[in-house]
């Protein structure tokens, strides 16, 4: 076994046994879970062919993979790298966040003031809410506003702000039994 050889590294007993049914149904949902629901649209079309690519390799290698650990041992990475794909940034070229629901966002001020050009074009993050072709900076009130009146001057983003990219918010913290808050 050479040096970078890492056959079996992670690999459990079950892993390795995992029924052939069990696994029909984790591929036929692989994209849904990977990416969400019509998510995996929002890939080019080089990018889906590529996942395409890499889980039909995934799907021939694990039938075989009690014969060739190797194997089994790349593909096990290769699903938790498609899994991670799903925590990356949307870039608003390809899909806009959902009216209203506060969203993580990078953005960029393509026209500072003067006495702040060196932030100029410089990527932050921030959170706000999309509406209507509209980005506003969130605040306790701004989803409230936006809900009901259906802007939120105060907040909306000044026309040099350009948002890049956004991405959901994750789910609160939530104690497990026995920790402390």
């Amino acid at each position: 076994m050479s040096g970078h050889d890492k056959r079996g590294e992670g690999m459990t007993e079950e892993t390795m046994q995992t029924p052939q049914m069990n696994w029909n149904a984790t591929l036929e949902n692989l994209k849904t879970m990977a990416f969400g629901e019509q998510a995996f649209e929002r890939f080019s079309a080089k990018e889906r062919e590529t996942l395409d690519a890499a889980i039909n390799v995934y799907e021939k290698s694990y039938a075989i993979e009690a014969c060739n650990l190797d194997l089994a041992y790349e593909n096990e990475n290769l699903l938790e790298q498609i899994q991670e794909m799903k925590k990356n940034w949307i870039p608003i070229n390809v899909e806009t966040p959902k009216n209203i629901k506060p969203v993580i966002v990078t953005w960029k001020n393509n026209d500072p003031a003067a006495y702040y050009q060196d932030i100029k074009g410089k990527h932050f993050t921030g959170t706000a809410h999309y509406k209507d072709g509209k980005w506003y900076w969130y605040s306790d009130v701004t989803e409230d506003f936006l809900a009901e009146y259906g802007r939120c001057d105060i907040y909306e983003f000044d026309s040099a702000i350009e948002v890049v990219a956004w991405m959901p918010l994750p789910k609160p913290y939530k104690a497990e039994s026995g920790d402390k808050e």
